[in-house]
């Protein structure tokens, strides 16, 4: 979790409680006050913090606070208060009501579950959707690194559905035609055919959704989620952290927030781990067993071509990583128009291209371009 500190003279008497505040706020919501799409810079944070206009982002009819009793909505409040002679001690915050439990109401949870369970009919392709959108996502696991360790998969995923029962229906209607469509490259019309007396789902109730049949777990720094050999019935999309791949052939990857491991031992009958995976920094994932993972990818034939293309391009970068490894590898350079090899040729040697690109006849018809990281010549060489 992220919570802007400024250690100014001007500043310092605010956050010395209200950062308690702002800490309560993500904790109960998810998102931070200061930073709610987890794309601001900390530079904007701070001109936000400093400017005493800006509203903050709470009250019963916000979408990230409605669900919130009135109670911990006035702790939240009290703690955030710009003006220090009102803003709340640490001392009186530990004898808030919300905090003692004096105000906690049987009625507020009954009517939450009463709220959830309008959505529970949608469980299923909610989290087939949510699973489609992490796999996709998963390519951008290599970009934009700040705003993914600010943004929760889950947060990103509620984002994109928005929270109305209409909206949740026009998306899930729009996707029963285009399986494997991500929630986020789909149409959902915020402003027409608008009921106010629809029922709204919070991301607390959305987090709960998902988390009747896709497990949140924590590992610390050094765990090992699996070794390799291992029978593997689960895999994992990452929160946050950063883990290491590591085979026992001496590769080395990393996975980080946003991508996903473990997909390999239920996509292929063996169900053999075929790397061990240690947490290189404490990490949350989402898992998911075998049964609902073979439920979601029965569910969406683009999905499973996805995930297999996925698995497959990880297997070759694996073999060309092995093959980097080889005291028999050397370089070469072609300048442009050079043939590497022809057709008919015997065959002795596996090329792997580093720069550049090749285009791969037979019969006189390019084939293939092989780009950057691709084999060719492998044929011959088998």
């Amino acid at each position: 979790m992220f919570c802007y500190v400024v250690l100014s003279d001007i500043l310092t008497c605010f956050f010395v409680s209200s950062a308690l505040g702002v800490i309560v706020y993500i904790m109960l919501t998810g998102v931070h006050p200061f930073d709610m799409n987890g794309k601001a810079t900390d530079e904007e944070i701070e001109k936000d913090v400093r400017d005493p206009k800006k509203k903050l982002p709470i009250g019963p009819k916000h979408p990230f606070t409605r669900h919130l009793s009135p109670s911990a909505q006035d702790l939240i409040q009290r703690l955030m208060e710009r003006n220090p002679k009102e803003r709340l001690s640490a001392f009186e915050m530990l004898h808030h009501p919300w905090v003692t439990g004096e105000t906690a109401s049987t009625n507020i949870m009954a009517g939450s579950d009463k709220r959830l369970n309008r959505f529970r009919k949608f469980k299923t392709r909610l989290q087939t959707q949510f699973f489609t959108d992490a796999v996709g996502w998963s390519d951008e696991a290599i970009l934009d690194d700040e705003t993914r360790r600010r943004t929760s998969l889950i947060e990103r995923s509620f984002k994109a559905i928005d929270g109305s029962e209409q909206a949740i229906k026009k998306l899930l209607s729009s996707t029963t035609a285009n399986s494997g469509v991500m929630a986020s490259e789909s149409i959902v019309n915020h402003d027409s055919d608008d009921d106010s007396s629809e029922e709204q789902m919070t991301m607390s109730d959305y987090h709960d959704l998902l988390s009747e049949n896709m497990k949140q777990v924590y590992f610390p720094k050094g765990h090992i989620v699996y070794n390799q050999g291992d029978e593997g019935n689960h895999m994992y999309f990452i929160n946050s952290g950063t883990v290491s791949v590591i085979t026992h052939e001496g590769i080395k990857n990393k996975r980080h927030a946003g991508d996903f491991f473990g997909e390999g031992a239920l996509l292929h009958p063996m169900k053999i781990r075929s790397a061990t995976i240690k947490c290189k920094t404490p990490v949350h994932v989402i898992e998911i067993s075998r049964e609902y993972f073979e439920k979601y990818m029965a569910s969406s034939s683009g999905l499973v071509l996805s995930l297999r293309e996925k698995d497959k391009i990880r297997k070759r970068n694996r073999a060309k990583a092995l093959l980097k490894l080889q005291s028999g590898m050397k370089s070469q350079s072609f300048k442009y128009g050079d043939e590497v090899y022809t057709e008919g040729d015997a065959g002795d040697s596996l090329y792997i291209v580093e720069k550049g690109k090749l285009d791969v006849t037979t019969g006189g018809h390019q084939v293939i371009v092989a780009q950057e990281g691709n084999f060719c010549g492998e044929v011959g060489s088998s």
